[in-house]
């Protein structure tokens, strides 16, 4: 896994390379998230780009690039819509070692995200997994005119909460 920013984007299909020679065969590029005013914001036609070229770098290799191989370009071809993005979007729990429990990793600190861990907690049942499970930009009025809405997935819910204070509303970089 790789996380790009300002500082690397433009080097992604070398990232590839690097890995490829490390005898990696899948690997991943993450953006940067949860970064408030944050200055090193890369235009998102200008990182797709990028992330193309070190997907057909990748794929050139017989590697598997998971950002949009796995996650764009396998439903494209398929001509199935992503529904979401994240796997804290019904697809995980976590377990932090205080005893507690919640849909995402990134939101460890934040009570209001996880709950206390018990034998009788039924997660689906939880409202907390059942409105992290249905958040999907098919769910966001606001995302229903973006000519993207069957790649996206929606982003990052813990980048959107950072930048919005809420996990609902649209991920400019996705």
């Amino acid at each position: 896994s790789c996380t790009v920013g300002k500082h690397n984007y433009m080097h992604m299909t070398e990232i590839v390379e690097f890995f490829n020679k490390l005898g990696v065969s899948e690997m991943g590029f993450n953006l940067i998230i949860g970064q408030p005013g944050q200055k090193d914001f890369i235009h998102p036609k200008i990182l797709a780009f990028y992330f193309y070229e070190a997907f057909k770098k990748a794929s050139s290799l017989n590697m598997i690039e998971e950002r949009i191989g796995q996650r764009r370009y396998k439903h494209l071809v398929k001509e199935m819509p992503r529904i979401n993005d994240c796997v804290g979007c019904g697809g995980q729990i976590y377990f932090s070692p205080d005893k507690k429990m919640g849909p995402c990793q990134a939101f460890y600190l934040r009570k209001e995200f996880q709950v206390d861990l018990s034998d009788k907690l039924i997660a689906k049942e939880n409202e907390i997994w059942k409105e992290w499970s249905i958040r999907s930009p098919f769910n966001m009025k606001e995302c229903h005119d973006c000519e993207a809405i069957s790649l996206c997935g929606g982003g990052c819910p813990y980048d959107c909460y950072t930048l919005n204070n809420t996990i609902w509303s649209k991920n400019p970089n996705f």
